[in-house]
Parts: C-alpha cells; structure tokens; sequence
C-alpha cells in the first residue's frame, strides 16, 4: 500500500524508513491529525503535548489541530518540524523516543520510566514497551539491540573458542 505523499517526503528528510514513521503515527492516532487523547492533554497525528505545541508556535492543542487540520498540513508543519530538532536518528529507539519521551532517546531499552510516564501511558513502562507496540501496530516484529549484540557477542566469543581449539589440537 503505498504512503502518503508528505509521509514519504518527510521520512526521507529525515532519513527514517517510511513504515516507521507511518507505524508510530497509526499508533499514536490511527493516522488521525484530529485526534485529542482522552486525557485532553495530546493532540495530533503524533500526539503532541505540551511545550511542544508551544515550542512549534501554538497556544494549545486545540490551535494546532484547528490550524493544521490536514493530515498533510500537520506532516510538513508539525510532525517533521518537531522530529528535525531530534534529527539525526542513530537507531530504532531514538526515533521512537523522540516522539514519545526523548529523554530516552538513548537510554537502555530496558529502563523503566518515570513513574509519571508509566502512569499516563498505560501498559508502557519501558522503551522496548513502547517500541513493541509500535512496531505490532506496523505487524512486525521488533527485535531488541541487547539481543542482537547479545547473539553478536557469543558468535564471536563461538568464533574464538574454535580458533583456540585449532590453534591448540
């Protein structure tokens, strides 16, 4: 299927693979730049909070989804605005936690969050959390960066155990 125009355009300027960027938004809004969280409190197609409405130039939510009522609109005047401050993207998790908590853009997956986070964020008390749900919401299937480099390590300590016994036979 493929994405919208300004999806395209904007994850390529910000060197980010399309169906992340499309995964997160459907998560965060079903796609939708009208959405309002139930708590009143996160607006728009990445569900901005905040200071950082105010940080894009609006005095509330309601303002930039007023003015910015186009899916469109809110790619090139909110969404990619706010992600190139964060820009650029050394991994999986720095994207996603620039849309989420960047504070945590490079901490460990696995470290929890704030209580205040967990609170307002139900079932998300963790990076790899918020990560796995993007990424079901895109069906696929995340794999963390400690197992990778996990399995990374024991090939290579694999690799060395052989040349030892070689060396040694």
């Amino acid at each position: 299927m493929p994405y919208p125009n300004s999806l395209t355009v904007v994850s390529k300027a910000l060197g980010v693979d399309p169906w992340l960027l499309d995964s997160v938004i459907k998560f965060e809004s079903g796609g939708n730049p009208r959405k309002v969280s139930p708590d009143g409190r996160a607006f728009g197609l990445i569900q901005f909070r905040g200071q950082s409405i105010r940080d894009l130039g609006y005095q509330s939510g309601v303002q930039l989804i007023d003015t910015l009522r186009t899916y469109d609109d809110q790619m090139y005047k909110a969404v990619f605005p706010y992600l190139k401050k964060y820009y650029p993207f050394s991994t999986v998790q720095s994207f996603l936690m620039s849309v989420f908590y960047p504070k945590y853009r490079d901490s460990p997956e696995w470290l929890p969050f704030p209580s205040l986070v967990r609170h307002n964020n139900v079932d998300i008390s963790l990076p790899l959390d918020y990560i796995n749900r993007v990424y079901r919401t895109g069906n696929r299937i995340y794999v963390p960066r400690f197992l990778i480099y996990g399995a990374g390590a024991i090939w290579i300590l694999s690799m060395i155990l052989r040349q030892t016994r070689r060396a040694g036979a």
